[in-house]
C-alpha cells in the first residue's frame, strides 16, 4: 500500500491509503516473466534506472532481461505517482501550496523513485531520517522501516507532561538500543543529548511556512 498523508501547521489534514505499493510491482514482475515471488523481487532491487527502460543496459539478472523488468517496474510506479498527484486534488491541496514531500518505507528505496516523484510533482523530495529526538545505540535499526515507528514515539513523548512515564517508553529506554534526547522526559533510564536545548531549532522549523503544507508519502512493499 501507499500512505499519503498531508500535514499543515503539524496537523493532520489529509490522509488516504492507496491499494498499490511495492508488492504490486514485485507481482507484476512476476505475472509478466513468469517467476517466482523471491526471483521478483531481487529482480526489482538490482535492476538500474528502472524508471527508465530506455537507459536500463539489457543485462541478464537471474536469467531475466532487466530491460524487460524495468518495463513492468516502470509502468507501475507511474501508476503509484499518479495517484499520489490526484490526492492533492482531493485535498484540496494543489502542488503549489505543497511545500515538500517526505517519503519514507521500504518501496521507496527503489532507484531512482525520489527522483521521478519529484519531477512528476515539481516538489522538493527527502527521504525520511530517524528523529533528532532518538539517539540510536545499533545502527542496524537506522533504516526505513523503523523511522515511522520512531517518529510516532518520539512524538508521543513530546505530548508527555513533565515527569510522565509510560510502559512504552520505560521498556524502550532500557533495552540500550535507542533512547531520547529530550529534556523534559530525562530519568535514570534515558540520557540527554547536549545538542538539544533551547537553542536549538526543531527538526521540521525549516518546513513551517505559513499557507503551505507537508506531503508524507510513505510507500510500502505490502
Amino acid at each position: 500500500t501507499t500512505a499519503v498523508s498531508i500535514y499543515k501547521d503539524d496537523t493532520l489534514a489529509f490522509l488516504a491509503t492507496l491499494p498499490l505499493g511495492g508488492r504490486n510491482i514485485t507481482r507484476d514482475i512476476m505475472s509478466g516473466l513468469s517467476v517466482l515471488e523471491e526471483t521478483a523481487e531481487r529482480v526489482k532491487q538490482h535492476v538500474q534506472n528502472p524508471l527508465d527502460p530506455t537507459l536500463v543496459k539489457d543485462v541478464q539478472i537471474e536469467g531475466l532481461a532487466s530491460s524487460d523488468a524495468a518495463n513492468y517496474i516502470a509502468a507501475r510506479v507511474g501508476e503509484i505517482i499518479e495517484n499520489i498527484k490526484v490526492q492533492f486534488d482531493y485535498a484540496a491541496m494543489p502542488c503549489e501550496t505543497i511545500h515538500s514531500i517526505v517519503a519514507l518505507g521500504g518501496g521507496m528505496q527503489l532507484h531512482g523513485l525520489q527522483a521521478k516523484l519529484e519531477e512528476a510533482t515539481g516538489l522538493p523530495v527527502r527521504q525520511a531520517t530517524c528523529p533528532q529526538a532518538i539517539t540510536l545505540r545499533d545502527q542496524q535499526y537506522n533504516r526505513l522501516p523503523y523511522v515511522e515507528v520512531f517518529s510516532l514515539v518520539a512524538e508521543a513523548a513530546k505530548r508527555m507532561a513533565p515527569g510522565d512515564t509510560c510502559l512504552e517508553r520505560q521498556s524502550y529506554s532500557t533495552d540500550a538500543d535507542f533512547e531520547f534526547a529530550d529534556d523534559n522526559h530525562a530519568d535514570d533510564n534515558t540520557q540527554t543529548d547536549d545538542n538539544t536545548d533551547n537553542n536549538t531549532p526543531p527538526a521540521n522549523a525549516a518546513n513551517k511556512r505559513t499557507g503551505f503544507a507537508n506531503c508524507v508519502c510513505i510507500f510500502n512493499s505490502t
